[in-house]
């Protein structure tokens, strides 16, 4: 396994979020992460759904230049996300 991604879907079926994305570092620059969430992109997309969010460490700048490439804006900071000074960076793509 070189990586995974994992997407869901809110309640509401209107709003797709990649949970988790990671390509193990040997194999990262060679379009794996690109290819994994363009699947979750795609079958998000069967299902009607266009606006997709996720969230990232704010420390990964390179993680959030690949987010760019794919359509994706920061719209802001969660602090304490993931409880006390675990922040993360909210993106969106055509929210």
């Amino acid at each position: 396994v070189v990586g995974h991604v994992c997407g869901a879907v809110e309640q509401d079926g209107k709003t797709g979020w990649i949970l988790n994305a990671a390509v193990q570092p040997g194999c990262r620059r060679y379009g794996v992460g690109g290819k994994l969430i363009g699947k979750v992109l795609a079958a998000f997309d069967e299902a009607g759904i266009k606006c997709v969010k996720s969230t990232l460490d704010p420390e990964n700048t390179s993680a959030a230049e690949f987010y760019k490439t794919l359509g994706f804006n920061e719209i802001g900071i969660e602090a304490d996300y993931y409880g006390d000074n675990v922040d993360r960076m909210v993106y969106e793509r055509n929210c």
